[in-house]
C-alpha cells in the first residue's frame, strides 16, 4: 500500500490511478504477489492531469535505501514418505521411486515442494539408496532455492530389506530363505 499528502478537495489516492512496480537486480518489472525472492527498486507511476509528484515527475522511484525486499519463505515442517516396501532390487530405490521422499507446503501457488535429500549409510558416509542396509536421510531445499530456506533440520531413517531367494536346483528339497 501507499499514501500520499497534498491532494485538494478531500480527494482519495484512488484518483491519482497509482500503479506500483517493483524491478528486480536483473531487470525483470513485477506488478503482482508472484515475484521471486530478492531485492527491487520500486515505482510508483501516477495517472491524472491534475497532479504530480513534488519535482513535476509523474513517475517516482524510490531510492535503494528504500528498496522492496521480498524475503525467502521459511519452511519449518518437512513431510516424509512413508515406505514400508523397500526392498533390495539391485537397482536405486530413491528414483525407482521418483524422488518423493521429502516434501513441504508451498506459497503463492507453489503447492506441494518435493524437496532434495542428502543420504548417508549406517556407517555415515554419503551413500546411494540401492543396497539392504539402514539410511538416514537429511531434507535439503533442492530446487526451490530463490525463494525458499529451510528453518529446521529434517531427518528420517529408511530401510532397505534383503532380497528373499529361493534355492533351487537341490534334488527333492524346495525352500525359502
Amino acid at each position: 500500500t501507499w499514501s500520499v499528502a497534498g491532494l485538494v478537495n478531500n480527494e482519495q489516492p484512488a484518483i491519482l490511478n497509482g500503479e506500483v512496480s517493483h524491478a528486480g537486480e536483473d531487470g525483470d518489472v513485477w506488478q503482482d504477489a508472484d515475484s521471486p525472492a530478492g531485492s527491487y527498486a520500486v515505482t510508483l507511476t501516477i495517472d491524472n492531469k491534475n497532479y504530480t509528484f513534488t519535482a513535476g515527475e509523474t513517475e517516482q522511484t524510490f531510492t535503494a535505501a528504500d528498496k522492496l525486499v521480498v524475503k525467502k519463505y521459511t519452511i519449518e515442517n518437512v513431510d516424509w514418505a512413508e515406505y514400508a516396501d523397500l526392498v533390495y532390487t539391485g537397482g536405486d530405490l530413491y528414483a525407482e521411486k521418483g524422488g518423493a521422499f521429502a516434501s513441504a507446503a508451498g506459497v503463492n501457488g507453489d503447492d506441494t515442494l518435493r524437496l532434495g535429500v542428502s543420504i548417508v549409510g549406517a556407517d555415515g558416509a554419503e551413500a546411494d539408496f540401492i543396497d539392504a542396509g539402514a539410511y538416514t536421510f537429511t531434507a535439503t531445499i533442492g530446487d526451490w532455492s530463490d525463494n525458499y530456506e529451510l528453518g529446521v533440520t529434517s531427518t528420517h531413517e529408511y530401510t532397505i530389506a534383503r532380497a528373499a531367494i529361493e534355492l533351487d536346483g537341490v534334488a527333492g528339497y524346495t525352500g525359502t530363505y
